[in-house]
């Protein structure tokens, strides 16, 4: 799948702002300025490591502005279990050894809601996004 799908929201992503909590849902969706994200390289096949130990690889990504996140395939782990990550809970992106390391640890992964692949429309994907800022917003951090 190409992240292009995903460029149409970034417009109006942007403009939604909206804040519960600590960190803005925009700052969600956006790579922290530490993690080492490299436009010119692409996430997907690295290995994805929480704070406690793999937990599958990433199979899609997406780099639009404000909706940057990747989906992990933690199949191995728990069987047919896909993640939506958002951008914000990469803590660190090694691309020497080709890993992703996340804010989280498996059991809040784990625990995160269930991918649902596309809905069809701009604003099933927006809302989609928004349904899942509530959950990962305490693993994201604005550095």
């Amino acid at each position: 799948m190409s992240h292009d799908r995903w460029a149409k929201l970034t417009p109006k992503f942007r403009r939604t702002g909206w804040s519960r909590g600590k960190a803005h849902t925009k700052d969600i969706w956006n790579y922290r300025a530490r993690a080492g994200k490299d436009a010119a390289s692409s996430l997907v096949g690295y290995d994805v490591e929480a704070l406690n130990g793999t937990i599958g690889s990433v199979i899609e990504e997406s780099v639009a502005a404000g909706a940057s996140h990747v989906i992990v395939d933690a199949g191995f782990w728990i069987f047919d279990m896909k993640r939506m990550i958002p951008a914000g809970a990469i803590s660190r992106i090694d691309h020497k050894s080709g890993r992703v390391i996340l804010s989280m640890t498996q059991a809040e992964i784990r625990d995160a809601p269930d991918f649902v692949p596309e809905s069809g429309t701009a604003e099933g994907h927006l809302s989609y996004l928004r349904s899942l800022a509530p959950y990962y917003r305490p693993w994201v951090s604005a550095s």
